[in-house]
């Protein structure tokens, strides 16, 4: 049965990456050339002052911080089907997933906005000051570190399930670690790693991050 609510979770998780790369091609392509780009600092200002820019910048972490939380909750859901007995879980849990993947950004996206434009309200929005930048990676930090928590519970419980019905089964370790090479991306256990980089760091470092980040995306 094709419309299942796990299904569901997984076409939510797909759209929020799809919308991800949507907007990251916005950002980068229409909108970052001309703030860097500007020969005089009126330029920048003024465009830094355009609302039409700092929309897209909103919609851009919005749609970022939507994104991990559909992954956490896709870890949410695969960890609370595996200990679970039931077979589906229930539809008020189903509306939960959704108002965690697509409500709950909110709460660190609007208070990000409020405050920068109180209190930073410069250029496009397209800087990270650390004091405010915290307010959008804190929650994401958050759900990467919960699902690597998912990821090691589900592991475990795998494993003593192997055990206990393939004792003498001589490829159960073999079905273990394709399970977890099939984990590791669908819970984006490597985002663990590089979301504890530091904001700003070296140029070659930050391309090499970027294009290690985007080569584990691909699997996901």
């Amino acid at each position: 049965k094709l419309h299942c609510q796990r299904n569901t979770v997984h076409i939510n998780m797909f759209i929020s990456f799809i919308l991800r790369s949507i907007i990251c091609f916005i950002k980068d392509i229409d909108i970052t050339p001309e703030v860097y780009y500007s020969s005089t600092i009126e330029g920048v200002t003024s465009f830094g002052q355009a609302w039409i820019c700092k929309s897209v910048y909103v919609i851009f972490y919005y749609v970022l911080t939507a994104n991990f939380m559909w992954i956490f909750v896709e870890g949410l859901f695969l960890h609370t089907f595996v200990l679970s007995t039931k077979y589906n879980v229930s539809r008020h849990i189903y509306r939960t997933f959704l108002i965690l993947g697509w409500c709950v950004p909110l709460l660190s996206v609007i208070p990000w906005v409020i405050v920068r434009y109180m209190f930073e309200n410069t250029l496009c929005w397209n800087t990270m000051d650390n004091r405010f930048f915290w307010i959008i990676k804190g929650p994401i930090m958050v759900t990467c570190v919960i699902n690597l928590v998912f990821f090691i519970n589900i592991i475990r419980v795998l494993y003593t399930k192997l055990n206990a019905a393939h004792t003498k089964d001589p490829n159960k370790y073999r079905k273990l670690a394709r399970s977890t090479l099939v984990l590791i991306p669908l819970f984006g256990v490597y985002y663990a790693v590089f979301i504890a980089v530091p904001i700003c760091m070296d140029p070659n470092l930050e391309v090499i991050w970027m294009y290690s980040e985007m080569f584990f995306n691909s699997f996901q």
